[in-house]
């Protein structure tokens, strides 16, 4: 019973606010009220102001005065909520390694080289000694005449013959011996130009290939060369002092202007053979040995000048 009476007091309290929200809409303008009701209370919100009185939702939308107070409820959001599909991952393709290329390594045999015989070493120049014996001198015809003579005993040695008053005639005179005969043949041994003296070896040589022998003038030619020609059978035909002996030389300018070196005592010899100590020489008729020493000095004063014969 007593439960029946609160709740007929509480109703009754309901319809005093209804009525009291009417006076309200209508003196005094409300833009919203709102009443929130639970078992326990209710909530009036006038303006913003709340009021609690009970358990009820009233939404009032404001209305101007002489309007027909409207009643909307407040709706619920009743949106559908719309999936939104999860982003679908798309798979990276991964790296594709590219092969690379393994060389293949094939192992070959090679030989290992067989020895190479040590090649044993060949002595160098001329040998230790050399002697040519098939070979003949003449005595001179003249005084002077020492160059001509060996002249035609060396084309003689490689077959050519030829008279030495012929070669004496065709050989050219000058004050220069290295152009010609310096002076007369006839005249005394051990002077210098530009009286009687002889001839050097260019014009020698020069003559002997008129008649057809190979052969060439020689200057400063070295003592190791004359012994390889004589180990290859060549004779050589040498400027000396005397008898091979010592001496000396001096200067001369004969009329060309051309300087030269002569010597007192001029004379040529035929080179034919060496050994370790000594020179074989082959003066007109006469052969003789000098030792090495003494024939080198000799000849050294023309500076070592000589005629060679090449095969």
């Amino acid at each position: 019973m007593v439960k029946w009476l609160l709740s007929a007091i509480f109703a009754g309290l309901i319809i005093c606010l209804l009525g009291g929200l009417l006076f309200f809409n209508i003196i005094l303008p409300v833009k919203h009220v709102t009443i929130y009701l639970n078992p326990l209370q209710a909530e009036v919100l006038v303006g913003q102001q709340p009021y609690i009185i009970g358990f009820a939702t009233i939404t009032r939308t404001p209305f101007l005065a002489g309007e027909p107070a409207t009643t909307t409820p407040t709706p619920r959001d009743t949106s559908t909520p719309t999936l939104t599909p999860s982003p679908t991952l798309t798979p990276t393709p991964s790296q594709t390694a590219t092969p690379s290329f393994t060389p293949t390594f094939t192992v070959t045999n090679t030989p290992l080289p067989t020895d190479t015989p040590i090649p044993t070493d060949t002595p160098s120049g001329p040998p230790s000694s050399a002697y040519i014996s098939n070979i003949s001198g003449h005595r001179q015809l003249y005084t002077l005449d020492c160059e001509a003579r060996s002249s035609v005993d060396l084309a003689a040695y490689f077959g050519i013959d030829i008279d030495e008053n012929d070669f004496l005639n065709r050989l050219p005179r000058s004050d220069d011996p290295n152009e010609g005969f310096v002076g007369n043949l006839g005249d005394p041994r051990g002077q210098i130009p530009p009286n009687s003296y002889g001839v050097h070896a260019a014009p020698i040589a020069a003559l002997l290939r008129e008649y057809g022998l190979n052969a060439s003038a020689q200057y400063g030619f070295g003592f190791e060369s004359l012994k390889s020609e004589i180990a290859a059978g060549r004779p050589v035909l040498a400027w000396v002092i005397g008898n091979t002996t010592s001496g000396f030389g001096t200067s001369y300018t004969p009329s060309n202007g051309n300087t030269t070196i002569v010597a007192p005592y001029e004379h040529t010899v035929l080179v034919i053979g060496y050994n370790s100590d000594t020179v074989t020489l082959l003066d007109e008729n006469n052969i003789y040995n000098r030792s090495t020493s003494t024939f080198v000095n000799s000849w050294a004063v023309l500076g070592n000048m000589a005629v060679t014969v090449a095969n």
